[in-house]
């Protein structure tokens, strides 16, 4: 065999190069960020993106691996030294920019810090050392010089990227960098802007000299952990912390063992002792990489975590803010959060001029929000100069436009008797707001900016405008941009029916119904934009409320289409990793409201997001990021939203869909469009198929039409799914033949050596897609999705399907899983609850400190006396998302859940043998920081008081909790408590009390079947934020909450099966409100 490797081999190396790539791009990301440009052999590389560019020019650094003999090692030194070189240097550049960056800062850092620095400085000077002992062509030793150079540069990319490890190992928080008074330009840029580090000459140095300098380094670092750790203090830490350091300290002894013996050996240097030492070195060696793999196994528990760090002000470390998919109300009937956003940026304190704006397609209402705020009291109260201008082709007109309108408020109207400039100087003196409603470029911005100097009187300009490059590109510390995104479903109904006589909260009768179905794809084609769907009311308004009259205009095609034309055109200016992601969503139907817990999981699947130990972030908040890009860009519509706010389901606008579709040349790619089989060509390899029952899409007639007996059949299948990485099916018909033709079709595809590429195949809402037994050839699979499909078996099949990372078999009948389920890689388990399916046993030989380690969701597990919840479940740590119910062993899953700091979501039921609510045992909560929804079903050992619940949450909801004392004062101070249920005989008391000023955030309170409540008490500014209030069988409460007039912001009261006597008057109920009074019989 050549020194050459196989594909495949080649293909995993480049897959290993790239992630160590990019580990290094995470762990110098912030001194990346810091610049905004670097000059390199006359390309500019922007930043923008980490180091995405550099990466693509040096992948095929290590196309090859270093194999095992000599000549092969030789040959791939020889073959790759340019490129490594080429490398290195672009690493070197950019830590002496990061360096550069840093001079100063000592005093802000802390003693990890400080190592890992002065580590990483000693790093670049031996780098450029190395870099500059390049040989000379010349001589008789040059083949040999340069394979000596190859090996030290290979040597140097092992240390970059082993000190990038040593940054997150120990926690080292990323260094803040204060700002450059000096201003760079021309020749300034790129390797010029840093002085050359103090150079040494190379001197050569033996692997155990090498590893010895390592462990050297690990012991610096450790001392510096426990220098942080005397200041910050040992108590402080949470239980997990606690679990790292005390692994660390484990270690202490074995490291300064391994020194002494290193320092020994290396005292008496001779070559009589290299030759009769070198087993005790190798020995020694072993023991060095031990160690070093206990401190990496120490710190990978504690990924993407940081100690908690000193609060004083001389140290201001960095910390990247985790991506959430929070959903702001952005509604054109009120503006509500977006206004309330605003305005903080407008009226903060801060002196410097600070420069807001609101950014969003043509459509979205972004004038309307600013007229708003322009006219608002705040605003005119608060500044000396309010005024609005819009921008002309040039700057002169516009600086003209705002001096006549400062002449007229701050020098009596007489614009003419002043220049421009002194009337533009004059205003800089005052506290202004200037609003330009459609600013284009950034370049007029940096003009206006020059001609109004920034005096620190708290001044504000105010833009809106529809390109959000750039916003982006007019970026500074004092520029705050604001996407005002496409509306919701709930929000376009309400814009879309307020001016017309149609109720969708009331129960509808059949022809009503019929109309809201009809309205719903009204509004579904507007894509949330509040232009189109306030011209779609318009035409409504004027015809009858009849299915008939409302059919006529959903028909009618929308008036513009210029606007999502404008939105299509900035796609080709998308990151790559964006456009993947977009074009994904072209998979679904149209209108299709598809859950984000789906979404997401499927782009980790698809390979779309990094996945690795060496990641910062789980890739799942990757892809929760990359979503919120499209949406604050107005490609990606929200659909709807938890209670929480988090958003739940979103879709794809209909009018970019179908600018899309239009589009020929993409649509053979991606699939789930309509295509004519014959227009393809012979040779077109499919890589995704999306089933939608379309006769004209080219796999309709393989999975729909005749069963596959011909050799041209097979030889068909060959010829367009050997590349197929993704199967999905929305073929919901409830009859046996769906899953048939779906079992058929997999069948035979595998059979032919077809589909076994497939990483996601999701069949939800299929009827009893029985899955062939060949499915064990899938061994790529990383998606499958099995829910709502009614299937009473899983396949044992899927055994051999060890590298799943999401199984989900929710609304299924299945009540086994396999053992198998130990071995998988799985990130996502999702399980019917009303199966009381429970987990196997661990099968012998499973690591379980290994075994499920990235498990994120385990959703519908049922725990009774066979499960294996001690050494098997209270194993899984990084959990964040657990629905469980137990019968038996309580205690011990209690245990279990007080682990899970991770935990952001938690549904913990107690049933007894009857199924009747039992004990819940819990444990303190407040250690729980990322907790924000939590659902407790049965009764609590623990008063809710002592629980401790932490300042995270925002979803409460209690069942059969038998509480004595009134949740209304154990609660009423909860900082981020927006939605709060009080289910059936949560609360045995008989009056309630929401005292003044309590619940400041809440917007959703139910209170459903507390049989013993009479008195509801709610005082002046209590409930401040309060929008929706439902009430449900409370048969002894007579009469409507004492105080529910003051409750200004409530706009829906619900009444269901309430006693009779309850009148909602208008001089009981707030203004704003509307009531909804259900008293049809309970089923």
């Amino acid at each position: 065999m050549t020194g050459r490797c196989c594909p495949f081999q080649q293909h995993v190396m480049e897959l290993n190069f790239m992630e160590q790539m990019e580990h290094i791009n995470n762990q110098f990301g912030y001194a990346l960020s810091s610049r905004r440009t670097f000059e390199d052999g006359g390309k500019i590389v922007t930043f923008g993106d980490g180091w995405k560019p550099v990466m693509e020019d040096i992948i095929g650094s290590r196309s090859e691996p270093l194999t095992s003999t000599c000549f092969q090692l030789f040959e791939s030194l020889w073959r790759c030294l340019d490129h490594n070189l080429n490398t290195v240097r672009r690493y070197l550049a950019i830590i002496k920019v990061f360096l550069n960056d840093i001079d100063g800062a000592a005093e802000d850092v802390n003693q990890r810090q400080k190592v890992w620095v002065e580590q990483l400085r000693m790093v670049a000077r031996e780098g450029h050392s190395i870099v500059d002992a390049y040989p000379d062509k010349d001589g008789l030793f040059f083949f040999l010089r340069r394979i000596i150079f190859a090996k030290n540069i290979d040597r140097l990319l092992k240390e970059i990227i082993n000190i990038s490890k040593r940054k997150e190992i120990y926690g080292i928080a990323n260094i803040h960098i204060r700002e450059r008074q000096s201003v760079l330009e021309g020749d300034n840029l790129g390797l010029k802007l840093v002085a050359q580090p103090d150079s040494c000459s190379h001197r050569h140095i033996t692997e155990f000299e090498k590893e010895f300098q390592l462990i050297k380094g690990e012991k610096q670092l450790m001392n510096a952990l426990f220098d942080d750790l005397q200041e910050i203090g040992y108590e402080k830490l949470d239980e997990r912390y606690k679990i790292w350091v005390d692994q660390m300290k484990e270690i202490v002894p074995e490291l300064d063992l391994v020194i002494k013996e290193c320092a020994c050996e290396l005292k008496h240097v001779t070559l009589l002792n290299n030759i009769l030492g070198f087993k005790a070195r190798i020995h020694i060696m072993d023991k060095i990489k031990k160690i070093r793999k206990k401190i990496e196994d120490a710190g990978r528990g504690r990924k993407a975590c940081s100690l908690v760090q000193r609060q004083s002000q001389a140290e201001s470390l960095c910390r990247k803010t985790q991506p959430l998919l929070i959903a702001k109300e952005s509604r054109m009937v009120g503006f509500d959060e977006d206004v309330e956003i605003l305005m903080a940026q407008l009226l903060s304190d801060e002196k410097h001029r600070c420069i807001c704006s609101i950014v969003g397609t043509k459509g979205t209402g972004k004038t309307e929000l600013a007229s708003f705020i322009y006219r608002s009291e705040a605003v005119l109260s608060h500044f000396d100069c309010v005024i609005w201008v819009t921008p002309s082709s040039t700057v002169e007109p516009l600086k003209n436009q705002i001096a006549k309108k400062a002449a007229e408020i701050i020098m009596g109207g007489e614009h003419d008797m002043w220049t421009t400039q002194v009337v533009l100087t004059t205003l800089a003196t005052k506290k202004y707001l200037i609003v330009v409603d459609g600013f284009q470029t950034a370049h007029a911005l940096d003009n206006l900016r020059e001609a109004i100097p920034d005096r620190l009187t708290a001044s504000r300009f105010l833009l809106t405008t529809n390109n959000a490059m750039e916003a982006l590109r007019a970026c500074s510390k004092s520029f705050f941009v604001h996407p005002l995104r496409l509306l919701d479903d709930k929000n376009s109904w309400i814009l879309l029916t307020r001016e017309l006589n149609v109720k969708m909260n009331l129960e509808p009768k059949l022809h009503e119904n019929e109309i809201e179905e009809i309205g719903k794809k009204i509004m579904a084609k507007c894509g949330g934009l509040p232009l189109e769907i306030q011209k779609k009311s318009k035409l409504l308004f004027h015809k009858d409320v009849t299915a008939e009259e409302w059919a006529k205009v959903l028909e009618q095609p929308n008036e513009d289409q210029n606007t999502w034309s404008e939105t299509f055109d900035t796609v080709n200016n998308l990151p790559s990793y964006l456009r993947r992601c977009l074009f994904y969503f072209e998979l679904f139907p149209a209108d299709f409201e598809i859950p984000v817990r789906r979404l997401v999981a499927l782009w980790v699947a698809e390979g779309f997001v990094p996945l690795g130990e060496d990641q910062e972030w789980p890739p799942e908040l990757v892809a929760e990021r990359y979503l919120i890009e499209l949406i604050d860009l107005n490609m990606v519509q929200i659909a709807k939203r938890k209670r929480n706010g988090k958003v739940k389901t979103c879709r794809f606008p209909n009018g970019l869909r179908q600018i899309f579709k239009s589009t020929e040349s993409r649509i053979p790619q991606v699939g789930g469009t309509s295509t004519d089989l014959e227009a393809v060509p012979k040779n077109f390899r499919i890589r995704r198929v999306a089933d939608h029952l379309e006769v004209k899409d080219i796999w309709h007639k393989h999975i729909h039409g005749k069963r596959f007996t011909y050799a041209s059949d097979c030889d068909s299948l060959r010829t367009y799914y050997q590349s197929v990485s993704s199967f999905l099916s929305f073929d919901t018909r409830l009859a046996s033949k769906s899953g048939h033709d779906i079992r058929n079709f997999l069948q035979h595809c595998i059979l032919n050596n077809c589909l076994l590429q497939l990483r996601v195949l999701v069949l939800e809402g299929v009827y009893k897609p029985n899955l062939p037994k060949d499915i064990a050839k899938l061994s790529r699979l990383r998606y499958l999705g099995l829910r709502w499909t009614y299937l009473e078996l899983l396949s044992p099949y899927i055994n051999s399907l060890l590298q799943l990372q999401t199984l989900d078999l929710k609304h299924t009948y299945i009540q086994t899983l396999p053992r198998s389920i130990w071995k998988m890689k799985l990130r996502h388990l999702s399980l019917s609850e009303s199966n009381r399916i429970t987990f196997p046993p661990k099968p012998i030989g499973i690591d379980i400190g290994r075994s499920l380690h990235d498990l994120q969701t385990l959703w519908g597990v049922f725990v009774d006396e066979e499960t294996p919840v001690k050494g098997g479940l209270d194993k899984l740590v990084n959990i964040t998302k657990l629905g469980i119910t137990c019968h038996s062993q309580v205690s011990a899953v209690a245990d279990w859940i007080a682990k899970l700091q991770y935990l952001q979501s938690l549904r913990l039921r107690s049933r007894d043998k009857q199924g009747r609510p039992s004990k819940i045992h819990l444990k303190f909560l407040q250690h729980h920081t990322n907790l924000t929804d939590l659902y407790l079903f049965g009764c609590l050992n623990t008063p809710l008081n002592q629980l401790f619940l932490p300042s995270t949450l925002v979803v409460l909801t209690l069942s059969h909790s038998k509480l004595e004392d009134d949740p209304m004062q154990i609660l009423k101070d909860a900082p981020n408590l927006r939605s709060l249920s009080l289910f059936a005989d949560s609360y045995l008391g008989q009056r309630i009390v929401c005292e003044s000023d309590s619940f400041s955030q809440l917007r959703v309170l139910r209170v459903w079947k507390l049989e013993q409540l009479e008195e509801w008490k709610i005082e002046e500014k209590a409930l401040p934020s309060l929008r929706q209030l439902e009430i449900r069988l409370c048969p002894r409460m007579k009469v409507l909450p004492d105080g529910l007039n003051h409750v200004n912001s409530l706009l829906e009261l619900k009444l269901t099966n309430m006693p009779m006597e309850i009148h909602a008057e208008k001089y009981n109920i707030p203004p704003n409100c509307e009531v909804h009074r259900d008293d049809s019989p309970l089923l």
